[in-house]
């Protein structure tokens, strides 16, 4: 029988991973069991647990009236790991390749540079050439841009995607040509994040990280030859965007309104009785209930007794008992947060896919969205599947999946939702046949910006979310 994989094993994981890749620096305090349950949400026997086999495992050290150190075990990454992982390796590479650019680009725009700690720290040697020694400075200072002016899920991809891309391996074997690269970072990065535009340097972070791809695929074909007799796994990483699960109940509310949205509950429909709801979510008649309040208190159901749950009409100009839902804040702005990162996303995501694909393929692209009823959907969708084995596409999936239950209800009225989709959806199309992939991606962007902007504009005005208003939409930068 498989053992089941359980959340104190994909903690021990993600920990590992991150000492491996040099995040957690070897010689370092390890994380206290407080912040670790902060971080991975997990309880306090889960966060014992991991520490007792980090502790086994070799990868932390305890005395006796002491903080934990980082250390390392004895088999850490050798060049046969590396040729035997070699195609998540690149794949990872090419992902902060195709990614890290928007990302970066859009969070330099949205933050002082200078007033972030290791910022200050690289300004100091911008004059000068970065010491190889020192290239864990690059990677705080990634993770501090993308934390400042994106948010910790932009910080969490940029780490799975460099633990699962063995950075520290490379950044230490003492290559020529990896040790030019790190001692340019910081001049370079200082000359990109005092650029204005946007498109500019996503541009030049493209270019700069294109020719750390290449460096690295060099350095692994060279051991390929050294070692001709080991073959690679044929595998690809994979990442995890979300570190936790929503609640049951969140899953039931997001797939009613999703249900509504596509026309499959009508106004005037009523719900399935609850036990029926109940046996169809696989959850309790408790939890259905609770779902059920909050869609009621967002103005998407009624309740009578006797009768049932019947679909109502939201009213446009209506201020819903959002109050009485008491983490809908916190709700509201982590999905303003996804639909952000879904925005910079799309762009890698759709002009790959979109390139990948014949003129024939874009043709029946054009056919299927016009037919489709959910055509946003039918788009996604359609590239997903002609984008084969992408880390770009399982990244972007994984956030589309958290925002796509929405769609057809940003607008309060699913009609104007409807209309607004299918007019990006058909200008995207247009450009795609005519051969302009990045006006396609970027019309597909523009779209996930707009709803940005409306559910906004909900929410900080008629909903008196204060936070919703800090976010900014990235069309602005363009």
């Amino acid at each position: 029988m498989k053992k089941e994989f359980t959340l104190a094993d994909r903690v021990f994981e993600e920990i590992t991973a991150s000492i491996r890749s040099g995040y957690m620096k070897k010689g370092s305090r390890f994380i206290s069991v407080r912040k670790m349950r902060e971080e991975y949400n997990i309880g306090f026997r889960t966060a014992r647990q991991v520490t007792k086999r980090l502790k086994e495992a070799g990868y932390i050290k305890v005395e006796p009236k002491k903080a934990p150190v980082v250390t390392l075990p004895a088999n850490t990454p050798d060049d046969i790991a590396i040729l035997e992982n070699k195609y998540i390796i690149l794949s990872s590479f090419g992902a902060i390749r195709d990614i890290l650019p928007c990302l970066l680009a859009f969070c330099m725009t949205n933050c002082n540079f200078e007033e972030l700690n290791h910022a200050r720290a690289m300004l100091k040697t911008s004059k000068r050439c970065l010491d190889p020694a020192r290239w864990q400075l690059l990677h705080d200072v990634t993770h501090e841009i993308l934390r400042a002016g994106g948010g910790r899920i932009m910080s969490d991809i940029y780490e799975e995607l460099s633990n699962k891309g063995m950075v520290s391996y490379f950044f230490e074997q003492g290559n020529k040509e990896i040790d030019r690269f790190i001692s340019l970072c910081s001049t370079k990065f200082v000359e990109i994040a005092n650029i204005r535009g946007f498109n500019e340097k996503r541009k030049l972070l493209y270019s700069f990280l294109s020719e750390l791809y290449n460096i690295i695929s060099g350095m692994i074909d060279k051991l390929s030859l050294e070692h001709p007799d080991i073959t690679p796994k044929k595998s690809k990483p994979e990442i995890r965007v979300y570190r936790t699960k929503p609640y049951k109940y969140i899953n039931i509310i997001h797939d009613i309104i999703y249900r509504i949205g596509k026309g499959e509950f009508k106004k005037g429909d009523y719900l399935p009785h609850e036990a029926a709801l109940s046996k169809y979510y696989n959850v309790s008649v408790s939890t259905l209930r609770r779902a059920l309040a909050d869609l009621r208190n967002m103005g998407y159901c009624d309740t009578y007794n006797v009768k049932g749950t019947v679909i109502r009409k939201r009213e446009t100009g209506a201020k819903y008992d959002l109050k009485s839902i008491p983490d809908h804040n916190i709700r509201a702005y982590e999905y303003m947060k996804n639909l952000q990162l879904a925005c910079l996303l799309v762009l890698p995501f759709a002009k790959n896919g979109a390139l990948s694909m014949t003129k024939e393929q874009v043709e029946d692209m054009y056919i299927t969205v016009k037919q489709s009823g959910n055509c946003l959907e039918a788009v996604v969708d359609y590239i997903s599947e002609m984008s084969g084995d992408s880390l770009v596409r399982d990244i972007f999936i994984q956030v589309e999946n958290a925002v796509r239950w929405n769609y057809y209800t940003y607008c309060i009225d699913i009609d104007i939702s409807t209309r607004h989709i299918r007019l990006y959806c058909k200008r995207a199309c247009d450009n795609a046949l005519a051969g302009d992939m990045s006006a396609f991606a970027h019309e597909l962007s523009s779209l996930y910006c707009y709803m940005l902007d409306t559910m906004q504009e909900y929410l900080s005005t008629r909903c008196e979310i204060k936070e919703i208003s800090e976010i900014v939409t990235p069309h602005i930068a363009y």
